[in-house]
């Protein structure tokens, strides 16, 4: 259920040339989904919390990082930056690095589909 509505405020973003960025996928479930109905999917976290077991689409990829500095995107590669319920675990003074970080990723014309429902 939380993944379809999640999908309902990204779906118009999405397509078979589109790239995908989540920060704080968690279980990856969700971007796993997108896969779907994507060209890539980077998952981006400070931990791989994936199930082992899960079966992984090979258009997706799990980078892990320090939360600060992140390898293996390039700047300005990606159509569709998505966060869900991420934002308050940040620190206060972490907060604008993250989305000057976020952004960064964002090809010209790209989407920023954080939220959270706190």
């Amino acid at each position: 259920m939380a993944n379809e509505q999640k999908l309902v405020l990204v779906r118009r973003f999405l397509g078979p040339t589109k790239v995908f960025a989540e920060f704080g996928p968690g279980d990856c479930r969700f971007a796993m989904e997108v896969a779907r109905r994507v060209k890539q999917v980077y998952g981006i976290d400070i931990s791989d919390q994936r199930d082992p077991a899960a079966e992984t689409p090979g258009n997706f990829r799990m980078i892990v990082y320090d939360g600060y500095r992140l390898d293996g995107i390039s700047p300005g590669t990606v159509d569709v930056v998505f966060s869900d319920q991420l934002v308050e675990h940040f620190h206060p003074e972490d907060t604008k690095l993250h989305f000057e970080l976020a952004y960064s990723l964002l090809r010209p014309g790209g989407k920023d589909g954080s939220r959270s429902d706190t």
